[in-house]
């Protein structure tokens, strides 16, 4: 499963204990703009959203692309303490950015690769206070003996792109993972909108999988 860029493709890959889960293309939803891959082992089963998000930006910012990827897996069985299990975004071969740099926020761990004015942002919540202040929500869940433990979870970021690192898992227990990718050409070196459109919540993700549903709980 891929994003194309203007600086190259970003690739998905999942990793679930020793096995590497081909993603391979996902398939579209039903009433949605987003696709889906299911994807399982012996151990566990899971699936990826693929899609494009309306950051909500203020008036005066905007991107050319959001996409959202929301990452689900639910143990059957116990794993083993050693497993772990987690979710990367890198660049492809055919990368050609010239530039990486670090934006993070509060909740967000974010990074940007430019050429010249053209910027592309990827990220995801950070391994601290962002996934505590989604952890427990009806759309982001990770297992609550995890809370408080954030040295079991990680996530790294270098110039090669951003990886999502999670614990064993249990039987019957879920977790979830969120990336974000904005870009567009910037106005000046100054121009940071894509700094704060990779900076969603879960719950704008999901309502963009899900617009009817999310209607429907309104009405």
């Amino acid at each position: 499963m891929q994003i194309s860029t203007p600086l190259g493709s970003l690739h998905f890959r999942t990793a679930l204990g020793p096995a590497r889960v081909d993603l391979g293309q996902p398939e579209s939803i039903a009433d949605s703009h987003f696709s889906a891959r299911a994807f399982a082992i012996p151990q566990a089963r899971g699936n990826v959203l693929l899609g494009p998000v309306d950051p909500h930006l203020l008036p005066q910012q905007s991107v050319k692309a959001c996409y959202g990827v929301r990452w689900q897996v639910e143990a059957l069985d116990d794993w083993p303490e050693t497993c772990h299990l987690g979710l990367a975004c890198c660049w492809g071969n055919d990368s050609c950015w010239t530039e990486h740099g670090r934006h993070s926020g509060q909740t967000v761990e974010g990074h940007s690769w430019s050429r010249g004015l053209i910027q592309v942002n990827v990220g995801t919540l950070s391994a601290d206070e962002g996934l505590a202040a989604y952890a427990d929500s009806p759309f982001f869940t990770l297992p609550k003996r995890w809370f408080g433990a954030a040295e079991l979870i990680s996530v790294r970021a270098d110039s090669t792109g951003i990886a999502i690192k999670y614990p064993a898992l249990r039987r019957g227990e879920v977790c979830h993972a969120q990336i974000v990718v904005a870009w567009k050409k910037r106005q000046d070196a100054e121009d940071d909108d894509t700094d704060f459109a990779v900076d969603l919540s879960p719950l704008q993700i999901a309502s963009a999988a899900y617009p009817d549903q999310f209607l429907k709980s309104r009405s």
